[in-house]
């Protein structure tokens, strides 16, 4: 089994100011100055910033992205993989049935600008969020409650910084509670990694899907 880091309430205090530091930040600027890019462009540059202040916290620790749980590299990739398929399988064929669409009925090939979406987007935020709330968090909170205490308290934490709308705050709360038991699962960070990319590109895709009810 990999061994995690010990974090002080503190370290984890200090993680989530600068973070939310950086968020306000990054609104007001893009509300002042760059309101003419992307919000989906702009959210992956910010990020971006994310991961220099995330890389400068573990420095400071004097660790580095495997202490967070990036290892055992095949097996969380073979997990996220499995899953992804089997869930995002039966999400499809849930919408097929309860929509009544035909794959023939999609858009192919997908619009230019939704493509670069699926390149850019669903990979930077969902590592930042995997190691914050799975990778850090969901440890900390494992080593001081029952394990599925952690598992609810992250989950619910992840889905209240989600907040699109009361009732999309249930979306990210299970999807919190699947990559927590995908992690420990596969003893790896990358199972609930990839199933989150995968999970985001499914959301990107499924306006365009919906778009031909």
């Amino acid at each position: 089994m990999e061994k995690y880091l010990r974090w002080k309430g503190k370290e984890i205090a200090s993680l989530f100011l600068g973070l939310i530091s950086i968020e306000l930040a990054g609104n007001f600027l893009w509300n002042k100055l760059f309101s003419g890019i992307s919000p989906y462009l702009f959210t992956f540059y910010l990020r971006g910033v994310d991961m220099v202040f995330i890389a400068l916290f573990l420095k400071c620790k004097g660790v580095n992205f495997r202490a967070v749980g990036l290892t055992n590299f095949r097996e969380g990739m073979r997990g996220g993989i499995i899953a992804s398929l089997v869930l995002g399988s039966a999400a499809f064929i849930i919408i097929f049935l309860l929509f009544k669409i035909s794959p023939r009925e999609f858009t192919w090939p997908l619009p230019k600008n939704l493509r670069v979406l699926l390149i850019v987007y669903p990979s930077l935020p969902p590592l930042v969020e995997e190691i914050v709330f799975r990778g850090i968090l969901y440890e900390f909170l494992k080593e001081r409650q029952r394990t599925w205490i952690a598992i609810v308290l992250s989950s619910l934490i992840f889905s209240l910084l989600h907040p699109y709308s009361w009732l999309f705050l249930l979306i990210p709360f299970i999807g919190g509670v699947f990559f927590c038991l995908l992690k420990d699962r596969f003893n790896s960070l990358w199972a609930p990694l990839i199933f989150h990319i995968a999970g985001n590109m499914g959301l990107l895709l499924l306006p365009s899907f919906l778009s031909k009810l």
